[in-house]
């Protein structure tokens, strides 16, 4: 696999992060401005992804100045994994959330108490595309990491026990 292809995967993440903490954020001003009911979407949208982009910042920047694969401990190469794992439960999360708020009858995308809203409603419309692509995007480099840290294993998994041959000759 290319060096890369993850750098290629995290600079996608974050920059639909960065996407989505914009219109959640403007989502979530002009909610209060055209007085709608607040959604948690555009809440959790904000939280996640203010936690995600230093984290995305920063394990970009460790894949490739830190340690090899090879010499990290096998808890670190855990916790890693997990903390993609992690992101991923989030961001679908709050996708199911963004598709609830479209739905959703006092919301700017029905006609109801509070009538139809063109401008937070598109804004809404694009931060469900945006999550998608979101969520997508940290599958993708969650596979890349997974066949990055298996890769090692699968090596010494098939020619170990040659090499261990070889020493005992």
């Amino acid at each position: 696999m290319h060096p890369l292809v993850p750098l290629i995967f995290r600079i996608i993440v974050l920059t639909t992060s960065v996407i989505a903490l914009g219109l959640s954020s403007s989502v979530d001003h002009l909610s209060n401005k055209y007085s709608y009911p607040q959604t948690p979407s555009t809440t959790m949208a904000i939280v996640v992804d203010v936690v995600a982009i230093p984290y995305i910042l920063y394990i970009t920047w460790d894949e490739y100045t830190g340690k090899p694969l090879g010499l990290r401990s096998p808890k670190a190469k855990i916790r890693l994994v997990l903390l993609d794992l992690f992101f991923i439960i989030f961001e679908s999360a709050n996708l199911a959330l963004a598709f609830a708020a479209l739905t959703d009858e006092n919301g700017s995308c029905r006609t109801g108490n509070n009538g139809y809203n063109y401008i937070i409603c598109n804004r809404v419309k694009a931060l469900c595309g945006i999550l998608m692509m979101a969520l997508i995007a940290w599958s993708m480099t969650f596979a890349v990491s997974i066949f990055r840290y298996e890769a090692p294993f699968m090596f010494l998994l098939n020619y170990g026990s040659l090499l261990l041959g070889w020493w005992s000759v």
